[in-house]
């Protein structure tokens, strides 16, 4: 069912719009009575039958602006629209573009960085900023890894040199 106000779907239970607050009247229509069998042609050739037209359908009425400020007298008041930002708390707030770019930054200063990777690793102030910090840490453990193996091929390669193999 569509609300006459606001012109939103509602469901056909409801006694209210639950987006404008307008109570909803319920109209119930009649069935359609059965259309009548064609009429006989009357020379039989040159005549087309002719059938009774509908009734026309209601024309539906011009879109008003609902009013958002009031509600009906016995429903109680509430917030009917809701703010298109939903409301993260602090804990969950997402990082910025910057926000990652200066961090990484910071992680790269050696002593300090390197503190403040620790703290933001087990801190729980913010979620996103925790888990940019352990993934962090993944990159450095890989980055180990990588320098080991690169030192362990350059230094088998060099004594390979040295010795003329």
């Amino acid at each position: 069912m569509i609300c006459k106000n606001c012109a939103s779907e509602i469901s056909n239970t409801a006694t209210f719009c639950p987006y404008c607050g307008e109570k909803v009247e319920t109209a119930y229509s009649e069935p359609a009575a059965p259309q009548p069998a064609p009429a006989e042609y009357s020379n039989g050739f040159n005549s087309a039958p002719q059938y009774n037209a509908p009734n026309p359908q209601p024309q539906p009425q011009a879109y008003q602006q609902p009013n958002y400020q009031s509600a009906p007298q016995n429903m109680p008041q509430q917030n009917f629209y809701v703010s298109q930002q939903p409301q993260v708390p602090n804990e969950y707030k997402p990082l910025s573009p910057w926000a990652y770019f200066g961090y990484n930054l910071l992680f790269a200063i050696p002593i300090v960085g390197f503190i403040c990777l620790i703290i933001f690793s087990v801190s729980s102030s913010n979620i996103n900023r925790r888990n940019f910090a352990r993934s962090f840490w993944c990159w450095l453990v890989i980055g180990i890894i990588i320098g080991i193996i690169f030192a362990v091929t350059g230094g088998l390669a060099m004594g390979g040199i040295a010795y003329g193999f």
